[in-house]
């Protein structure tokens, strides 16, 4: 860009967008905002939302944002509701840029207008439920040479990135499996999502992390999949979507023709008194070695009158440098990257030239719903094989 001044809409203003119900400061707001004071530039910051009562937690948000960093900041908070609406919105703002942080089942109506208004995006995951929609989203945005980004935030966790340096040195020897165990607090479904939960479940929720690092880690394709749901506990609390969801996806290497199995464990009903909101491990075997990934216990503990966390440095943490705070870790890199890229004007055909599956474009991140829709099909038809 050769302004210093950077238009942004962020659509949705829910615990990642704000840190609502007591979880900190969020991260998009932050992140955000965070990336703006480190780079010296103006951001005229707008919120918009279907709900006028989350106006305050926005408020609140930024007031915390704003006491954090040691700045001002100022937004402009907006509802509406319909898609009309939306586009002519979209006509008479002009952003630059726009963040998309709703539920699951809404991200398709705000990311193919985005597309087609050429609004660079950076939307929460999974991108969209279905893999057509997948591909029209990216039909639409490509002649547009726009900057888009999926938040797969694993792609910038130090510890994946040593993963994938090793499947490409094949230091290990070839893939033959990679076992995944994913979960987060009942409260997650019960309370953050319960107006939505039953519109999604833990593998297309949680899962679609790990089918995004599976091929990020190896640049395998997926053949086919099959899921076996459990319901139980959340269908009992009023919530039809599964406690539980395992998976298993078949994967093939193009060039050689080489198989390998990813396993997912997923589900949305740990313990609210868990020391983490995510329990997070993978086992990755090799013909000649063995990766164990714990991605929950990252090192630090705390424990005072209330409770006993593990907490993870790495994501995203305020720390002080040099007399000032600032948000570190790879929740912030993944949205900073996007903010890099569109001030540097490289747009997704440019980004991924040199490396097809490093940055965590609308292309790049295509299989990752095919594998989704697949899983979510097995789940509907009495969990058979689903060909990818």
């Amino acid at each position: 860009m050769k302004s210093d001044d950077m238009k942004i809409l962020v659509i949705g203003s829910g615990m990642y967008v704000t840190g609502r119900g007591n979880t900190g400061v969020g991260v998009l707001l932050s992140s955000i905002l965070a990336w703006a004071k480190k780079n010296r530039f103006k951001i005229q910051l707008h919120i918009l939302s279907k709900s006028a009562s989350s106006k305050d937690e926005v408020n609140a948000a930024l007031v915390r944002i704003s006491e954090a960093l040691g700045i001002k900041v100022i937004a402009q908070f907006h509802t509406f509701s319909g898609n009309a609406n939306f586009d002519s919105f979209l006509i008479k703002e002009g952003f630059d840029a726009a963040f998309v942080a709703t539920p699951d089942h809404t991200h398709y109506q705000y990311l193919i207008s985005l597309a087609k208004h050429a609004v660079n995006f950076f939307t929460v995951k999974p991108v969209v439920e279905k893999y057509e929609q997948h591909c029209e989203i990216i039909e639409v945005a490509l002649p547009k040479k726009l900057v888009t980004h999926v938040d797969f935030h694993k792609r910038f966790d130090r510890q994946n990135q040593i993963v994938k340096s090793i499947f490409k040195e094949k230091r290990c020897g070839n893939i033959v499996s990679a076992s995944i165990i994913y979960s987060q607090k009942q409260s997650i479904p019960l309370v953050v999502f319960r107006a939505w939960a039953e519109q999604s479940n833990p593998a297309q929720y949680l899962g679609v992390h790990y089918v995004d690092q599976f091929y990020f880690w190896s640049g395998m394709v997926p053949l086919r999949c099959m899921a076996l749901p459990r319901f139980g506990y959340l269908k009992s609390n009023g919530i039809n979507t599964p406690d539980s969801v395992c998976a298993v996806i078949e994967w093939i290497d193009e060039n050689t023709g080489a198989k390998a199995i990813q396993s997912l464990d997923c589900s949305w009903v740990d313990s609210i008194k868990s020391s983490a909101l995510s329990e997070q491990r993978a086992v990755i075997t090799f013909d000649n070695g063995r990766i164990e990934l714990d991605q929950k216990n990252r090192g630090l503990i705390v424990t005072d009158q209330n409770q006993n966390e593990s907490v993870n440095p790495y994501f995203g943490v305020l720390v002080e440098t040099g007399g000032s705070n600032e948000f570190l870790g790879y929740g912030y890199d993944s949205v900073a990257s996007f903010l890099d890229r569109i001030e540097r004007n490289e747009f997704d055909e440019v980004a991924l030239r040199d490396d097809n599956n490093f940055y965590p474009t609308i292309q790049s991140t295509l299989i990752a719903t095919k594998v989704t829709e697949g899983i979510n099909s097995s789940i509907a038809n009495q969990s058979e094989w689903v060909n990818l």
